[in-house]
């Protein structure tokens, strides 16, 4: 659906940034090339039977707190205890996160931590903006309050 590629577009427009990257989708040499102010962070997987809940560690949760911002991609194959966890941790630290999610959230305690939300709606081809908070977006992914 492209949310992975315009992740990688922000990862590289920002400067202090952290991928949590569960997918390894970010390993490809192009995007190694022009990175070199984005660190890749790899999870743990809970099960070794596929796809399964990937952890987000206590060591991740530090790490992610030396950064400005922290990108969360492919956030379904987290565990939602952990992600929700996370998300307050980062908050508390006043790290800004950029999730993407198969689904919208329906979860007050992952929406309420945002302060937009971008939808991409892929059925009409079109970007939307939907309001949570305030926000403001501008093409060039100067995301700001």
């Amino acid at each position: 659906t492209g949310k992975t590629r315009e992740l990688k577009k922000m990862a590289l427009s920002l400067s202090k940034v952290l991928v949590l990257d569960p997918m390894r989708e970010y390993e490809d040499e192009e995007f190694e090339k022009k990175t070199g102010h984005v660190t890749l962070q790899h999870l743990e997987c809970e099960s070794n039977e596929g796809y399964g809940n990937f952890k987000i560690t206590e060591d991740v949760i530090n790490k992610a707190k030396q950064f400005e911002y922290v990108i969360v991609d492919e956030t379904n194959y987290l565990s939602q205890e952990d992600f929700i966890y996370f998300l307050q941790q980062m908050k508390d630290s006043d790290i800004k996160v950029i999730a993407s999610f198969q689904q919208m959230p329906t979860d007050d305690q992952i929406t309420k931590k945002f302060g937009y939300i971008i939808s991409l709606d892929v059925t009409n081809d079109f970007d939307k903006i939907t309001e949570y908070e305030k926000y403001n977006y501008d093409s060039g992914f100067g995301l700001k309050k």
